[in-house]
C-alpha cells in the first residue's frame, strides 16, 4: 500500500516530542452520508482541538498527516469503513497508538454521533460513547464531556488526566443592554382613572339637572290634576300653564340631560375603576 508507507515517511520526519513522552492520537473523520460531511469535518476539527488540551496526548488529525482525499482513498484501498482493522493499519503506519473514529447517523430528528478510542499495539477498543443531539451546533457542548468519558480507560492505563486543559475561550459574550432607571408610577392609568372621575362627575350634573327637570314636570302634573289643590279655573288655568312650562322644559333639554348624564356616569365610572385597576397592577413588584 504505497500511501500508507508514505504515511510511515510523514512520519518518521517529524523530530520526536520531548520528553515526557505523549501519546500519539489520530483522529479521523467520523463517517457520514453525502448531507452531513460537513458536519463531519466540524466534527473531526473539534475533536483534535478537544483532544490537543490533554496534556499527555500528541494529536495528529488526518487532514494534518497529509491531503483528506489521500487518506480516504487508503482507507478504500484497505476496503474498510472505520472497522477496526483498517483503523490498525493506519494506526501502525503513522505510528499512532490511539485513534479516534466514528460515524455520524440520523434517527428521526437526532443526529447521532458514535465515537469510538481504539489502542492500536494493543488491538483493542478502550471505549465508545455516543451522543444524540436535535441541533448540530449542541454537538459543541456535548463533545468535551463524551471524549473525558471514552479517554478515561487511556488515562487509566498510562496515568494521565483525561481532562482537557486550557478550555477552548468561551462565546462571546453580547453585552446586555443598559439597565433601565426604574419607571416611576404608571401615568397613562392614573391619567385615565382620573379622566374617568371627570366625566362621572360631569354625567352626575346632567343627571341632576335633567333629573329636576323630570321632577318639576311630575309636580305641576300632579297638581294640576289634583281638585283638592286647583278649586277655580283661575287655579286651574295657572296649573296648566305651569305643567305646560314643566314639560316643554323637560322634553327640551332635560330629558336630553338624564340620558346624556346616565351615560357619562357609566363611560366614567369604567375609565375610573379601570384605570385604577391597571395602575396598582403597574406598581405591583
Amino acid at each position: 500500500m504505497p500511501v500508507v508507507l508514505l504515511f510511515a515517511a510523514l512520519v518518521s520526519a517529524v523530530p520526536p516530542d520531548a520528553a515526557p513522552p505523549r501519546t500519539r492520537t489520530l483522529v479521523l473523520k467520523p463517517e457520514a452520508a453525502a448531507e452531513d460531511q460537513e458536519v463531519a469535518r466540524a466534527v473531526e476539527s473539534l475533536v483534535a482541538v478537544t483532544v490537543a488540551r490533554i496534556q499527555a496526548l500528541d494529536v495528529l488529525a488526518a487532514k494534518d498527516v497529509t491531503q483528506m482525499l489521500e487518506l480516504e482513498a487508503t482507507r478504500a484501498e484497505a476496503g474498510c469503513k472505520s472497522s477496526e482493522s483498517c483503523v490498525a493499519e493506519l494506526a501502525g503506519a503513522i505510528g499512532a497508538e490511539l485513534v479516534v473514529f466514528g460515524d455520524i447517523t440520523r434517527l428521526g430528528k437526532l443526529s447521532v454521533l458514535t465515537l469510538n478510542l481504539f489502542d492500536s499495539r494493543a488491538g483493542r477498543s478502550l471505549g465508545r460513547v455516543s451522543v444524540q443531539v436535535r441541533d448540530s451546533e449542541q454537538l459543541v457542548t456535548a463533545l468535551p464531556p463524551a471524549l473525558v468519558e471514552i479517554f478515561g480507560a487511556a488515562a487509566r492505563d498510562r496515568g494521565f488526566d483525561p481532562t482537557p486543559m486550557n478550555p477552548a475561550p468561551a462565546a462571546p459574550v453580547i453585552p446586555a443592554p443598559p439597565a433601565v432607571a426604574a419607571a416611576g408610577p404608571p401615568v397613562v392609568p392614573w391619567a385615565i382613572a382620573g379622566g374617568g372621575v371627570v366625566v362621572a362627575v360631569a354625567g352626575a350634573v346632567g343627571v341632576f339637572v335633567g333629573g329636576g327637570q323630570w321632577l318639576a314636570f311630575s309636580d305641576a302634573v300632579n297638581t294640576a290634576n289634583n281638585p283638592d289643590l286647583v278649586t277655580t279655573k283661575e287655579e286651574f288655568a295657572a296649573a296648566e300653564q305651569r305643567m305646560d312650562a314643566a314639560e316643554k322644559d323637560y322634553l327640551g333639554y332635560g330629558q336630553l340631560s338624564l340620558g346624556v348624564g346616565a351615560s357619562l356616569v357609566a363611560v366614567g365610572l369604567v375609565g375610573a375603576v379601570g384605570g385604577t385597576v391597571v395602575a396598582l397592577m403597574g406598581d405591583a413588584p
